[in-house]
């Protein structure tokens, strides 16, 4: 395998965290707890494989306000940037700020009816943005940043908050939302003297979990990530596509892909991972849910789920490759309960057995 395609290990896959109602609770129980070990076991095993982290559960914010939030697993934000520093620990593909698990979002949180609440959440995206930006440019790491929007849905299951907005009055607000926050990493970048690197955001988006999503199809995330960066003025949104949301969205991966390198919103960068292919049709204008169910991404590794899934799989790298960009194949997945080494190893393994046919 050649260097044109590169591993990363989430952090977030190797230990328990704080979940949101998908998991049914607010803890998972197993894995490896405190981060500082698994990123050790990164580095020992793959020394040359990236990760990634949720700030909050995994790396602690430096925000004075918000570090009540931080885990007591966490690492503190100098001790990581000593660590890859040092060799320690890995360099960082992304980082997130994962709207779960913090008191209040489960009423939403760019949605919130909560000015705290939603400003806490612009806080700590330009804080998460910048930080991303600051690794890349001193060579630490890749400069991603991912948002999901979790708890802003229309939650079937859990509380009310923003299911009580319009789709399109909800809509409205995540665009405002991210296109001010977008204007605000712009503004603290030319502070700081660092030169941004676009795009600064990659859209994670997902049919439904935990509750039915406003950017819930391919072409809604895309014409997402166009409002916004029209009313930026800049190309700050990407998309990184989850195998796994675009199967239990009814579609295939490699069609998603395609869109997604048409549209050019693909930089290189997706999560990797497997799932059931639901049967659902959802309106692409509206949002709504004409049959069908949107399935449940259990995070399965690549490949898994029988020969049409594989082959639909190694399709979607045949197309990545032929852009010629530079691929980080992110492992989001779900070890439950086997031996998160073996399972990482295994998908890691079928991913560079799809590079291989496809070239």
């Amino acid at each position: 395998m050649d260097n044109q395609v590169r591993h990363s290990w989430p952090s977030w896959t190797l230990g328990p965290r704080a979940a949101h109602a998908k998991f049914g609770g607010s803890v998972i129980v197993g894995g490896i707890g405190p981060l500082d070990e698994r990123l050790k076991l990164i580095k020992k095993s793959f020394p040359n494989d990236l990760t990634s982290g949720h700030l909050w559960h995994e790396f602690g914010t430096t925000i004075g306000e918000y570090q009540k939030y931080n885990s007591p697993d966490s690492v503190a934000w100098n001790a990581l940037v000593k660590g890859i520093e040092s060799g320690t620990y890995p360099h960082i593909a992304a980082l997130t700020v994962p709207a779960f698990g913090i008191p209040g979002v489960q009423n939403g949180a760019a949605t919130n009816p909560d000015p705290a609440i939603r400003k806490m959440y612009f806080d700590m995206h330009v804080d998460g943005i910048c930080k991303t930006q600051w690794l890349k440019s001193k060579g630490l790491g890749e400069g991603i940043y991912i948002w999901w929007p979790a708890w802003d849905s229309q939650r079937k299951y859990h509380g009310n908050g923003a299911g009580k907005l319009s789709i399109q009055e909800a809509w409205d607000m995540l665009v405002k939302a991210w296109a001010d926050i977008a204007k605000a990493v712009l503004e603290r970048l030319e502070k700081e003297k660092i030169a941004p690197s676009l795009p600064l955001i990659w859209l994670e988006w997902k049919p439904e979990v935990p509750g039915q999503d406003y950017i819930n199809t391919m072409g809604r995330a895309i014409r997402f990530c166009k409002e916004v960066n029209q009313k930026v003025g800049k190309n700050v949104f990407a998309l990184n596509n989850e195998w796994a949301h675009l199967l239990i969205g009814g579609g295939t991966v490699e069609d998603g892909t395609r869109q997604t390198i048409e549209a050019g919103f693909f930089t290189g960068f997706f999560h990797a991972n497997s799932a059931d292919m639901a049967i659902v049709e959802i309106d692409e204008k509206t949002g709504e849910i004409l049959k069908g169910t949107p399935g449940d991404d259990r995070d399965w590794y690549v490949g898994a789920g029988g020969k049409e899934r594989w082959d639909d799989q190694q399709k979607a790298v045949g197309l990545m490759l032929k852009t010629g960009k530079p691929i980080i194949s992110e492992h989001d997945i779900d070890p439950a309960g086997d031996d998160p080494l073996k399972y990482y190893t295994e998908s890691r393994k079928n991913l560079e057995e799809m590079v291989k046919a496809a070239k």
